[in-house]
């Protein structure tokens, strides 16, 4: 059934005959099997049993009980931070050894569910999930504690990513969204690094009245991150972003490349754009690339150099297809 949602000669509806409409087609299908009995044996039983069928677009099943699902919306109840879980739970839907659901969902909130590169295997022990007990019963029970386990996802919030993180969770734009669910992937590390690139260049931005940026490459994702903090009208901003996006994604041999344009008076996200496509070689491009950015380790915070001399006749670093005194140069 997940591989024919999507098509457009099939019809989807509710339970209640009302036709479910599909604007587009989902970039990925995730399967949630739930099972009614807290019964590890029975998830466990019902996970091999069932005949999996994946392709780049249906994740595996993600076989959990009906009490782990409740906890999982009271504790994830952001539109980020529930997707996101059952992403990367799906993905490591074979390489987690825990006693239940619960154990996972409790190991994610303290120090998030990511593995580092190398590592294709994780066991969880049954304590681990005594902080979700704990919270869950400030929750329902009223006992005086915190209502969230002390953990990654809260020393996130109180970050300059995770500020933004909050913001990009009330937006409709589909460039910041997915940038959201990257964030999440990361290490705290990176997570930490980044914060402190956005505000470096606010600080900047906000001293001098100019255009600041960083651009990082995030190994862990195959992907990169160019923030630019300006005040400048969207249109000539969204230009330089796109720009530098476009040029640093290609230094980088990235299949995929974020930008996010801040205030440089409040860090408020602006907009953000994804340039998701796979990456070629390009003789322009390289030509250019070579005099407006330098290849740096990943992780390193790095700020383009304005004073990056382009000539006029060459093409612009924003893509347009225009010289350089035709675009951005003028």
């Amino acid at each position: 059934m997940a591989a024919l949602i999507g098509i457009s000669k099939y019809k989807l509806f509710d339970r209640d005959m009302k036709q479910i409409k599909i604007s587009a087609v989902p970039a990925e299908i995730y399967i949630l099997c739930i099972v009614s009995d807290s019964y590890p044996a029975l998830n466990f039983q019902a996970q091999h049993l069932l005949k999996i069928q994946r392709n780049e677009t249906i994740r595996p099943p993600f076989v959990l009980d009906v009490f782990t699902l409740d906890a999982m919306t009271e504790m994830l109840e952001s539109p980020l931070h529930l997707p996101s879980y059952i992403n990367r739970r799906t993905e490591y839907y074979d390489q987690i050894i825990s006693p239940d659901e619960l154990a996972v969902l409790s190991h994610h909130l303290k120090k998030n569910l990511w593995m580092p590169s190398g590592y294709n295997l994780m066991a969880l022990e049954a304590n681990v999930s005594a902080h979700l007990d704990a919270a869950m019963a400030v929750r329902r029970d009223g006992v005086p504690g915190q209502r969230t386990p002390d953990g990654i996802l809260r020393r996130i919030e109180k970050t300059a990513l995770g500020r933004i993180l909050k913001q990009i969770e009330g937006s409709p734009d589909p460039g910041t969204i997915d940038f959201g669910f990257l964030a999440l992937r990361l290490s705290e590390d990176a997570i930490l690094n980044i914060s402190k690139g956005i505000d470096i260049i606010a600080k900047r931005a906000r001293n001098d009245g100019h255009t600041h940026d960083f651009s990082v490459e995030l190994s862990e994702a195959k992907s990169g991150l160019t923030v630019h903090c300006n005040d400048e009208p969207i249109l000539r901003s969204a230009r330089r972003l796109q720009g530098n996006c476009k040029l640093r994604k290609y230094a980088h041999q990235a299949d995929c490349w974020f930008g996010l344009c801040i205030s440089s008076s409040d860090n408020a996200v602006r907009f953000g754009l994804k340039l998701d496509y796979k990456w070629m070689p390009d003789a322009g491009l390289a030509r250019i690339a070579r005099k407006y950015s330098r290849k740096r380790p990943a992780g390193k915070r790095t700020e383009v150099a304005r004073k990056t001399k382009i000539g006029r006749n060459e093409p612009c670093p924003c893509g347009s297809g225009k010289k350089y005194k035709k675009c951005n140069g003028g």
